[in-house]
């Protein structure tokens, strides 16, 4: 006699990949995964902290909370833009980086010595992590429409990217 497991069929649901999705689900659990546990050691980390400043010790916990579910919801919209659309913009988030890198040298908002952030109101942009993701979005672009010129010769199909890497890395790297 064949009992059903509720358990079986949750993990079979867990485990088993399914290609009709936009995502994989793997990747998911893991990243929600991640997140619980960054909240967790956030929440340990902070609570005398929070105490001693705030007179509610789970402040940065709250604090944190909301951010996770910001970029939920962002996640959520991202998820739905189409990968030809991100690869057509790809150059375009380049250049709005390269000039958000360009912004923080001259009008940065220094926080503990470096001058890393720029101040939006309500919270403070680091270009560096926009870059950082642009330069991705790009590189995976110009790889796709590039792909016989990077294998046919290494040096003339790497040396485009790499242009490019190096102008954003002289870019951080002139950040005080």
């Amino acid at each position: 006699m064949h009992i059903n497991n509720p358990f079986a069929s949750i993990k079979r649901w867990i485990t088993t990949a399914s290609p009709e999705v936009l995502y994989d689900r793997q990747l998911v659990w893991i990243s929600l995964g991640l997140m619980l546990t960054g909240l967790v050691m956030v929440t340990s980390a902070s609570f005398p902290i929070s105490s001693r400043l705030t007179d509610q010790p789970f402040h940065f916990m709250f604090r944190h909370a909301i951010f996770l579910s910001l970029a939920l919801c962002v996640a959520t919209v991202v998820i739905q833009v189409p990968l030809e659309r991100w690869l057509k913009f790809s150059m375009a988030l380049l250049l709005i980086s390269v000039g958000l890198l360009f912004v923080v040298l001259v009008a940065g908002k220094s926080v503990n010595g470096a001058s890393r952030w720029i101040p939006l109101g309500l919270f403070n942009l680091q270009p560096a992590e926009v870059a950082k993701l642009s330069l991705f979005i790009f590189m995976s672009g110009y790889l796709v429409r590039k792909n016989d010129e990077v294998r046919s010769s290494f040096f003339g199909g790497f040396i485009k990217p790499i242009i490019v890497f190096g102008t954003l890395a002289v870019l951080l790297l002139l950040q005080p």
